[in-house]
């Protein structure tokens, strides 16, 4: 995974990034140290859990950024090689999260296009932004509004969780596609971020689904 960082504003930039990892409290990650951005300028850490967080292989989890500016884009790009073309890779792309961009407690918002049949499944990633532990509610629906599943998850503080096999963990037996799942917190000051992914069975290539 590489991660790129360009500042588009006029002030200089220093911020720190914090490696979350999954599956556990998150605020006791490792951090790294103070980096500085000027304006315009950007940045690429390349296997960024290594060169930054010194992670070994079979790490994975969310990464936290800290600024003193709101003027920063932010991108994840994770690629796999492709054993069917030496030299080739395929993987996917994940932009930074900001505070607007965060689902919190009673709003409401949807991810399209989730898809689990013969040719593809789809996972669901679940970051909580706040240093409490959160609950997260997820309600699956079909093309024509009906409710197919529902469901809950508990994120501890600061932590990454990766649902796979979506409509699966939510009783869904069928093979469906098209469908939307509303999700929301009703945890009091609670707020997280979240993404899904739809995964090709044959070439494991993933489409990023972005919450809206």
């Amino acid at each position: 995974t590489s991660l790129s960082i360009g500042n588009r504003g006029s002030a200089e930039a220093k911020y720190k990034l914090k490696f979350l990892g999954n599956n556990a409290d998150g605020t006791g990650g490792p951090e790294s140290s103070e980096f500085v951005l000027g304006p315009n300028q950007s940045v690429t850490y390349e296997d960024i859990l290594v060169s930054v967080f010194g992670q070994g292989n079979g790490a994975y989890g969310a990464i936290r950024l800290a600024a003193n500016v709101g003027t920063l884009s932010v991108l994840g790009q994770t690629s796999t090689p492709d054993p069917t073309r030496p030299g080739g890779t395929f993987g996917q792309s994940v932009p930074g999260y900001g505070a607007a961009d965060l689902i919190t407690a009673g709003t409401v918002k949807s991810i399209v296009g989730i898809r689990q049949d013969g040719s593809f499944r789809t996972n669901l990633i679940l970051a909580n932004a706040s240093t409490s532990q959160i609950t997260v509610s997820g309600t699956l629906l079909s093309t024509s509004g009906a409710v197919l599943g529902a469901g809950t998850w508990d994120l501890p503080p600061l932590g990454m969780i990766q649902v796979p096999n979506l409509p699966r963990d939510l009783g869904v037996t069928a093979n469906v596609r098209d469908l939307q799942i509303l999700l929301t917190t009703t945890t009091t000051g609670g707020s997280f971020a979240t993404y899904a992914t739809v995964i090709d069975n044959v070439t494991n290539d993933p489409r990023t689904l972005l919450p809206r």
